[in-house]
């Protein structure tokens, strides 16, 4: 009887130790999976920065290319208005050379 009673409780403590081997694998996955999270928050962090980044540099070169565009049709408009200039200039010049001097 007492040798069964010793082969009962072997059974009982291999059992327990079954047991708290599947509890100590839980609590190691479940500290895998917070850390799988915590560093995927992270990324999601520096991309979310990244993105940000980027869209401010979109604004921005989107402002600089409307100012590009603005300065560049002043520019057309100032090179127009001088080539009229000197069309008239040029106009006056050959009406005076072709206008006997008395």
């Amino acid at each position: 009887d007492k040798a069964e009673a010793q082969r009962a409780m072997r059974r009982l403590e291999r059992a327990a130790r079954a047991l708290q081997a599947q509890l100590d694998d839980r609590d190691s996955a479940a500290q895998r999976a917070a850390d799988d999270a915590a560093r995927a928050a992270d990324k999601t962090s520096r991309l979310k920065q990244q993105l940000d980044a980027v869209e401010e540099a979109e604004r921005a070169a989107r402002v600089a290319r409307k100012r590009a565009e603005r300065e560049c049709d002043e520019a057309r408009d100032r090179v127009s208005r001088l080539e009229k200039d000197n069309e008239k200039l040029r106009a006056r010049l050959d009406a005076q050379r072709t206008t006997p001097v008395f």
